[in-house]
């Protein structure tokens, strides 16, 4: 299960205290494409009620790439946020000086081992309502977006969370269209078939290299393919089974 927390100020002294929200999601379907049930939790509101996001390829970007979808499903139940104009009617738009989240991954049956994977950190810029965001991922590093405005009447946490995501990857205030699925295609040595570690892209290959080397399987470098190569049983194994 993967919880995503969300809290006032910065990351360092985020705590129960200080605490927004929590998304908590997980898979109803665990393959290469995958269904992911989800539920969103507002601070002084509660449950927004029990979500699902299917047919989602896995490792095809970043992590905070499925939070804000997830994010979108549970506010607005369908995978798109609704436009907002960058401007308030009124003089002042509602906004946050600092709002910070984290992405952790509990292991399923141990309540206490959870590793963070990510992290949010938004910080006011200037002038009320102006923002810059930085996202972490720990297989894609560390991304900053310039700056961009967000001036609803009423802020909603979240909302702002998710369209922060959208403008440091996209560039736009809108979710971008799904990332496809990419898998590279194998060949054959020796009556047996390969996949290639150079032709897997990333965040795929970052988590295939880390997970190899967690269990301990070695990569065999051949002379004409120095980066790796891996069966592709053992690729496909990964890509649909492994968290």
């Amino acid at each position: 299960m993967f919880t995503v927390t969300l809290h006032t100020g910065l990351l360092k002294d985020a705590s129960l205290h200080n605490m927004l929200g929590r998304l908590d999601f997980g898979y109803s379907k665990l393959d290469i494409v995958a269904d992911y049930k989800s539920e969103l939790f507002s601070c002084g509101v509660g449950s927004h009620g029990i979500r699902e996001l299917k047919d989602y390829p896995r490792w095809s970007a970043t992590i905070w790439d499925l939070v804000a979808r997830l994010v979108a499903v549970g506010l607005y139940v369908k995978e798109a946020l609704p436009e907002m104009p960058h401007e308030p009617a009124s003089p002042r738009g509602a906004s946050a000086t600092r709002m910070c989240a984290v992405i952790e991954h509990w292991s399923e049956l141990e309540e206490t081992r959870r590793a963070r994977v990510g992290w949010a950190q938004l910080t006011s810029q200037g002038r009320a309502c102006d923002y810059v965001c930085q996202l972490s991922d720990d297989l894609l590093g560390t991304r900053t977006s310039a700056v961009f405005r967000h001036a609803p009447e009423v802020l909603q946490h979240w909302d702002l969370l998710a369209r922060a995501v959208s403008w440091t990857y996209s560039k736009s205030w809108q979710l971008p269209e799904r990332p496809t699925l990419r898998v590279p295609k194998p060949f054959e040595e020796m009556g047996k078939r390969y996949v290639g570690l150079s032709k897997v892209p990333d965040p795929a290959r970052s988590g295939l290299e880390r997970w190899l080397a967690r269990e301990g399987i070695a990569v065999a470098r051949p002379a004409n393919a120095p980066s790796g190569i891996v069966p592709e049983d053992l690729y496909n194994r990964f890509m649909s089974k492994v968290l």
